[in-house]
């Protein structure tokens, strides 16, 4: 049987697409799936907007004097503490910097035992439920001032307070070794070598606290 003549004029053609795809290619064929990475990304393959936000939003960024980790359910970095003098600004550790900061109201009070400082901080965390405080090492606190415009800032060494979950315990166990509450310009009621070689550091350049 004969091909028609539009049958026969296409044949060359075809035979000319069969000898095309017989020719060899110049590099071998990747794995199917592997193409897929060859191919640029599309619009709808791109991270939405709102992840990349929550990420950089939830990124912790340390400063200050405070860099140690502590508890808190805030993301946070900073150890629940806070720091109170006579006269001075009342302030507290925020958890997701590390920073101290004085409190909403800038209070300025005398705290003279270990009652008022449990209370003060319940009222900074009460989320992390403070059944007791506890003495922490003594730190420098640069430009510790009593809020009043152009006063000048002096630096301090205090030792702040920690404010911890779990029972209220006696005040024995809330001071360092040899010290006790209370307002103090002396070092003579604080004998511990710790607090000794403080002493040394900062008694040129800054007024030393404890509470």
């Amino acid at each position: 049987m004969g091909l028609s003549p539009a049958a026969a004029a296409a044949a060359p053609t075809l035979r000319r697409r069969r000898r095309r795809l017989r020719l060899p290619l110049p590099f071998p064929l990747p794995f199917p799936p592997l193409l897929l990475l060859l191919l640029p990304p599309g619009p709808g393959s791109r991270a939405p907007a709102g992840a990349t936000a929550t990420s950089a939003a939830g990124e912790v960024r340390p400063g200050g004097e405070a860099r140690e980790g502590g508890g808190g359910g805030r993301g946070a970095v900073g150890d629940p503490q806070v720091a109170l003098g006579c006269g001075t600004l009342s302030l507290h550790r925020d958890l997701r910097t590390g920073q101290w900061q004085p409190d909403p109201q800038r209070s300025h009070g005398c705290f003279r035992g270990p009652h008022q400082v449990l209370a003060y901080c319940q009222q900074m965390y009460p989320e992390l439920r403070v059944g007791r405080v506890e003495a922490a090492e003594p730190i420098p606190m640069a430009r510790w001032c009593r809020g009043a415009p152009g006063e000048r800032c002096p630096h301090h060494v205090i030792v702040p307070y920690r404010c911890l979950p779990g029972e209220f315990v006696s005040d024995a166990l809330l001071v360092p070794e040899h010290c006790r509450f209370g307002h103090q310009e002396r070092m003579a009621e604080c004998e511990s070598s710790a607090h000794r070689a403080w002493h040394t550091v900062s008694a040129n350049k800054y007024h030393y606290y404890y509470f």
